[in-house]
């Protein structure tokens, strides 16, 4: 696996993890009493990464349909929540948000909320990873216009349901501030709609952790058929998936749930509840994500301007917009990714660690991260190497060379 699929691929399996911590939030929020304690709060984890694998071993298109009819029910329970914050406006009753423009201006104070949100969209390249798999090119185009529409139109409605219908303004912050919403919104139906949505909610989480797991699953199947990873790798079972790689990626996910969640919150004299522990060892590694997927954005953008000038003829045969927009929309996405590493170190996303720490575990994380990446990069490179010279037409070479 090279270097930059390394660092495309590896935030992947945190956010196995992420998205099932995702599920254990929204349980929390149906009764606050269960999931109290770190170990119960691993296990749902693990089922919910070990379900996504099961998912992600059948025929793809039997997955999809699963996955289509989860985005549907997703897409009803947003227009709720943006329905929801329409009636309070209705009724005078929205919330005192104060929507005086410097309160929108970026300030040093806000900018570290700028890796939250860019944690929140990364991942529009990640379908791509099943690029080979696309019968027609016009897919691709249409997924990045209307995907990237979609994504925006759902943030907005969001957005808009809970900054009008979620009192106080404090609780607006809270990840149960979406249902709270709907259920401010809906009056006496608000009650069983909140339940609904919530359930609609952990729904998404559960399919959002089989698209990554299926997804991820293959850059792991490439690199087998590359010998930068052992062949095996590249195993398809019955369904045509690449089953070795999806159990692989799931074990992997399966072990980090066991040390953020079991092992570490018990075992890390740091002086805090283990619920708190909990806490940072989850938000820790997601801040770790932004900066180790920007990082892999910014190759990916100086990597696609080279090879689309090595390869100038063949983007000439398929170019859909101008080579200067082209160049600009690049530098913007470097630009875009740097920010958000440098405002991901500003300052901490939580309380309960000071600044300083805060920098210390981040840039750990990623420097041994990247320390892993070149280790693998540096292995591919040997068992490409070494696959070179085993070959047919490297015998043949050889032979011919002697004589």
């Amino acid at each position: 696996m090279g270097f930059a699929g390394f660092c495309a691929w590896w935030p992947g399996m945190l956010g196995l993890v992420a998205t099932g911590a995702g599920v254990v939030s929204l349980l929390q929020q149906l009764n606050s009493a269960w999931l109290a304690a770190p170990w119960q709060q691993g296990v749902v984890i693990v089922l919910v990464i070990a379900l996504s694998c099961a998912l992600s071993l059948l025929r793809l298109r039997v997955t999809q349909r699963v996955i289509n009819l989860g985005f549907v029910a997703y897409g009803a329970a947003i227009l709720l929540v943006g329905l929801a914050g329409l009636l309070t406006m209705l009724r005078h009753q929205a919330a005192p948000v104060n929507y005086a423009l410097p309160n929108w201006m970026p300030a040093p104070a806000t900018w570290t909320f700028y890796g939250t949100v860019i944690l929140a969209l990364l991942g529009i390249e990640v379908p791509l990873n099943m690029g080979v798999e696309i019968r027609e090119t016009r897919a691709i185009t249409r997924y990045l216009f209307w995907g990237s529409l979609v994504v925006i139109a759902a943030y907005l409605l969001g957005t808009f349901g809970v900054m009008t219908a979620v009192q106080p303004l404090s609780a607006q912050g809270s990840p149960a501030a979406i249902a709270q919403a709907v259920r401010s919104g809906f009056g006496p139906l608000g009650a069983m709609l909140g339940v609904l949505v919530t359930l609609v909610f952990i729904g998404f989480f559960v399919f959002a952790t089989t698209v990554y797991n299926y997804s991820f699953a293959r850059l792991i199947f490439v690199s087998g058929l590359d010998r930068r990873l052992p062949a095996f790798m590249s195993r398809l079972n019955r369904s045509r998936v690449p089953a070795v790689a999806v159990l692989l990626q799931s074990g992997i996910a399966t072990a980090l749930t066991l040390v953020l969640f079991v092992i570490l919150p018990y075992t890390l004299p740091l002086g805090m509840p283990a619920a708190d522990l909990s806490t940072v060892v989850y938000i820790l590694p997601q801040a770790a994500i932004v900066v180790i997927w920007c990082f892999s954005m910014v190759l990916l953008f100086v990597n696609v301007l080279l090879i689309r000038r090595k390869y100038r003829r063949d983007f000439e045969a398929v170019r859909l917009a101008p080579d200067w927009l082209f160049t600009l929309c690049s530098a913007a996405g470097v630009l875009a990714s740097a920010a958000g590493i440098i405002v991901t170190f500003t300052a901490p996303w939580m309380d309960l660690v000071t600044a300083y720490a805060w920098r210390l575990w981040i840039g750990g994380l990623v420097i041994g991260s990247l320390l892993l990446g070149v280790a693998l990069f540096l292995v591919g490179q040997r068992r490409e190497r070494l696959a070179q010279q085993d070959s047919p037409v490297a015998e043949s070479t050889q032979q011919e060379e002697q004589a």
